[in-house]
C-alpha cells in the first residue's frame, strides 16, 4: 500500500503528459493541479518548453513552486521568472550542434535565456511558436542573437523537422551531440543540454533548494527527455502514450495524455490522501 501523505511535491513534464495532443492543458486539469497545492501538495512543472506558455499554466492553477524550463537548462521563480539557475552551452559545443544539425538537414533551434530561435523558418519554428507561446524568432547576426551568431549564451540546442525524418536520424544526432545530454522530446524533436541541465539534473538542484527529498516527489512524464526526473523520484508515473524508455522506468501507467489521464490520477491520489487523514 503507498502512504500517498508522504509526497511532498509533483514534478510533471508538460507535452505528451499533462497537455493534450493539441499542446493545451484543460479546465479539468488546471483545477486537480489548483486542489493538490491547497492540499500542500506542490507542483513543479518541468518541461522544454520555453516560459511564456508555462508562465500560463503556472498562474492559472495558482502554483508557488519554481519553474524548470528549457529542458532543464533553465529555473525560474514565477511570478517575476528570477532566475534561479541556468546552464549556459560551452560555445565550442554550440558551434558542433548547429554543424551537425545542417549535416543531417535537420532545423536547429538556439535556446537563450531571453528567447528562442531558428536558423531557417518551417515546421520546427512553427512548432516551437505553438508550444511555447511566443514568437520564434529565425536567426540574424545581432547583439540579440545566440551564439555563434550573436553573444548571447546558449542553453538547449534543438534538431527537428519531421517526424519520419527525425526518426531515421535521431539516434546518430543523439551519439554525435555528445558529451551533451540528449534525447527525443517529442517525436519531432532531439533536444540537447549539458549533462547537470537535464531534467533529471535540474531537479535534483530544485530539491536541494526547496529542502526535499527525491523520495517525497512524484515525476510524471512521457519522453526520454524524462527518464532521469522519473527514475530520480519516488515515484515515476508515465502515460499511456508514453516513449518506451519512460515506460521502461515507471511505476505506474495512468491514462492517455489526450484523455485528461494526469487529471484523473491527481484527483485519485487527493482521495487516498484525504481518506487516509
Amino acid at each position: 500500500m503507498t502512504d500517498w501523505r508522504r509526497f511532498r511535491l509533483m514534478a510533471v513534464d508538460v507535452d505528451g503528459t499533462l497537455a493534450g495532443a493539441d499542446h493545451q492543458v484543460t479546465d479539468r486539469t488546471i483545477a486537480a493541479l489548483s486542489r493538490a497545492e491547497r492540499a500542500g501538495l506542490r507542483t513543479v512543472l518541468v518541461t522544454g518548453r520555453f516560459y511564456p506558455s508555462v508562465l500560463d499554466i503556472w498562474n492559472r492553477a495558482g502554483l508557488s513552486a519554481p519553474i524548470i524550463v528549457c529542458g532543464g537548462a533553465l529555473i525560474l521563480q514565477p511570478p517575476d521568472l528570477t532566475v534561479l539557475h541556468a546552464f549556459p552551452i560551452p560555445n565550442p559545443l554550440v558551434e558542433k550542434g548547429v554543424r551537425i544539425g545542417e549535416e543531417l538537414d535537420l532545423d536547429v533551434s538556439l535556446w537563450t535565456e531571453r528567447g528562442v530561435w531558428v536558423t531557417r523558418p518551417g515546421l520546427v519554428g512553427d512548432l516551437l511558436t505553438l508550444v511555447n507561446g511566443t514568437p520564434t524568432g529565425v536567426i540574424e547576426p545581432g547583439q540579440e542573437a545566440p551564439y555563434p551568431f550573436g553573444p548571447v549564451p546558449v542553453l538547449k540546442v534543438l534538431l527537428g523537422g519531421p517526424a519520419e525524418q527525425v526518426d531515421r536520424v535521431a539516434q546518430e544526432a543523439i551519439a554525435r551531440l555528445a558529451p551533451l545530454y540528449a534525447a527525443r522530446s517529442m517525436p519531432e524533436f532531439v533536444e540537447a543540454t549539458l549533462p547537470e541541465a537535464s531534467k533529471g539534473g535540474a531537479l535534483q538542484v530544485l530539491l536541494d533548494r526547496l529542502g526535499i527529498d527525491p523520495s517525497e516527489v512524484i515525476a510524471m512524464g512521457d519522453a526520454e527527455t524524462d527518464v532521469g526526473m522519473l527514475s530520480l523520484a519516488g515515484m515515476a508515473v508515465v502515460p499511456a502514450n508514453a516513449m518506451p524508455a519512460a515506460k521502461a522506468v515507471a511505476d505506474r501507467v495512468i491514462g492517455h495524455h489526450d484523455q485528461e489521464g494526469v487529471a484523473a490520477f491527481v484527483e485519485e491520489i487527493l482521495r487516498l490522501r484525504e481518506a487516509g487523514d
